[in-house]
């Protein structure tokens, strides 16, 4: 596909193996295709014309052979999913008979491009698609994130199927401009270093963060990083246990951020957050500490989930997957490589 003046157009993708073409025909279905999806999905799905009428408007791209005719379609709708707080997505349908199922990942890709650039952030608009694919994707690409578009894996409904996400290019945040500069502070891992004493960490906990002595002396086996200002003196930590989670039925790192008041608005929380990735990712992928695949974030301050809404947070690059009972936004990252169970 390619775009002109900034819309999408309808350019075929040729697949020569295949020997069919995908397109986009989104808001733009002519009277003749769309006869022709009628009796395709009578034919395939054994679809009454009247629900077929009423699908019409929601297609997005079809499949075409050799020949031209329809070899395939998808549509999608916009529904709320309660897996993921009810969050309202495009949920994506397809049908793929024969040779057109070998195209499921290029026709995620047409339609994600095509949605996308109709994306504008308004208050009720679907975010992104959310795609169900069967057991043979799945098998196909059973990595926990996939690229063009990027796609995150979420869980499972009730029913067995699996959910992917992929996040329109709109609704990533913009992120905190100047973390990497780090200046007047610097991140080291806590082990190894001097500076930083455990007792400087529970004086911390326990004069700021409102934690108990014997919970803050608990926690400083879970200190991974220490931010050290210029002069010395703890400013922040990071630390992460690891816990199973039901939602992704997988074992992840839960990792905190804690800042000192002194340096609230300064870079610290974000750079201790991509730091604290960093480290943990280069862990799993050098197969140092292959314990986890990725980690989770659950915000439970309610001025961070106001001021970052976005489903993508840059630059510490954690997606939306839902809430807690309690009302945490819960945010994961996968490292690469990892593998959706």
């Amino acid at each position: 596909m390619r775009r002109s003046g900034g819309s999408l157009t309808s350019a075929p993708i040729a697949d020569q193996q295949a020997n069919l073409t995908i397109d986009v025909v989104r808001n733009q279905l002519d009277d003749a295709t769309a006869a022709e999806l009628r009796s395709f999905w009578a034919q395939h799905a054994a679809m009454a014309d009247d629900d077929a009428q009423r699908r019409l408007p929601e297609v997005v791209c079809v499949l075409r052979g050799a020949g031209g005719a329809i070899a395939g379609a998808c549509s999608v709708f916009a529904g709320e999913v309660p897996l993921i707080d009810n969050r309202r997505f495009h949920i994506l349908r397809t049908l793929l008979p024969g040779d057109a199922s070998e195209r499921f990942f290029d026709v995620l890709a047409a339609a994600w491009h095509a949605l996308d650039a109709e994306y504008g952030g308004t208050a009720g608009e679907p975010v992104g698609v959310c795609a169900l694919p069967g057991e043979r994707e799945r098998l196909a690409r059973p990595q926990a994130e996939w690229q063009d578009p990027r796609t995150i894996y979420a869980g499972y409904l009730s029913d067995g199927r699996q959910v992917r996400l992929a996040y329109y290019s709109g609704a990533v945040s913009a992120g905190h401009r100047d973390w990497a500069s780090e200046r007047g502070f610097r991140i080291v891992p806590f082990a190894g270093q001097e500076d930083v004493t455990p007792d400087d960490v529970v004086a911390l906990w326990t004069a700021e963060a409102g934690l108990s002595e014997a919970e803050a002396r608990r926690r400083v086996d879970e200190v991974m990083l220490v931010a050290i200002d210029d002069e010395g003196r703890l400013a922040g930590v990071t630390t992460r246990y690891l816990r199973h989670n039901q939602q992704l039925r997988m074992d992840l790192w839960y990792q905190r951020a804690f800042t000192a008041h002194a340096h609230r608005k300064s870079a610290i929380g974000t750079a201790l957050a991509v730091r604290g990735r960093e480290h943990l990712e280069e862990a799993y992928v050098s197969g140092r500490d292959t314990r986890a695949a990725g980690l989770i974030y659950e915000v439970e301050n309610e001025m961070l989930k106001q001021i970052f809404p976005n489903p993508v947070w840059k630059p510490a690059d954690v997606l939306f997957i839902g809430a807690t009972e309690q009302g945490a936004h819960v945010r994961v990252h996968y490292f690469a490589g990892a593998v959706a169970p």
